[in-house]
């Protein structure tokens, strides 16, 4: 999984100083850890014009990408941003805008080339928000 994060850290650097965003693709088993077999760099589009602190991803490409994944027997598992010059912890907007059961990997990343990664996941039952022992590498 090096060439994941690998993807996912150069994406942000190529981004910044503004939001990076993406997919995390694989699979997922009943009980067992989510299989990442890939990062699909997206657009960040978004609509309010400030993309150093928001990212929006059109929920017709996420639609087509699904779709795109579901007949290879693969799925959508995660979405990734990056925070420049920001913590890797859900903001507000973040918790409000996260989808249960998808694991969310936030990429903290400032200007001096400090890089690092956390990942979290709202729960489908209790939409609490929590830090995931889930490392991708």
């Amino acid at each position: 999984m090096t060439g994941i994060i690998s993807k996912a850290y150069a994406h942000a650097k190529k981004e910044y100083p503004y939001e990076c965003c993406g997919f995390l693709i694989g699979s997922i088993s009943q009980g067992e850890e989510p299989a990442i077999i890939d990062y699909v760099p997206a657009d960040n589009e978004d609509l309010i014009g400030n993309r150093a602190k928001h990212f929006y991803i059109d929920p017709l490409k996420f639609y087509e990408l699904e779709k795109k994944y579901a007949e290879q027997g693969l799925e959508i598992i995660g979405i990734v941003h990056s925070h420049p010059d920001a913590e890797a912890i859900p903001s507000s907007e973040d918790e409000r805008n996260m989808i249960p059961g998808l694991l969310y990997l936030i990429i903290e990343i400032s200007n001096d080339a400090h890089i690092s990664k956390r990942c979290w996941k709202k729960d489908l039952n209790t939409m609490q928000i929590s830090e995931t022992a889930y490392s991708i590498n």
